[in-house]
């Protein structure tokens, strides 16, 4: 997700293309990923987060809560045995 180009490229069954929505200049993962689930937010009703790191947890709650978001957001573990945190009743 990061490199020369600041500009992803979405592949699909119907081929590939430019995604200029979620361009960002930002080389550290977790930024990336608060940038794609905000962009998401924006259409979507419902947000399931696949990580296991903390700092995005915590970018999470922050920016969850500064978009004034209501749509129920998870962050799950790749991991089957760890517990799946809810990000708006964690926030409650």
């Amino acid at each position: 997700m990061t490199g020369e180009d600041p500009c992803l490229i979405e592949v699909n069954m119907k081929g590939k293309r430019s995604r200029f929505d979620l361009e960002t200049k930002h080389e550290e993962a977790n930024i990336i990923f608060i940038h794609q689930v905000l962009h998401c937010a924006e259409q979507a009703r419902q947000i399931a987060v696949m990580s296991d790191d903390t700092d995005v947890f915590v970018l999470l709650l922050h920016h969850y809560q500064m978009a004034e978001m209501q749509m129920p957001m998870t962050m799950e573990s790749h991991s089957k045995e760890r517990a799946t945190l809810d990000i708006k009743a964690t926030l409650a």
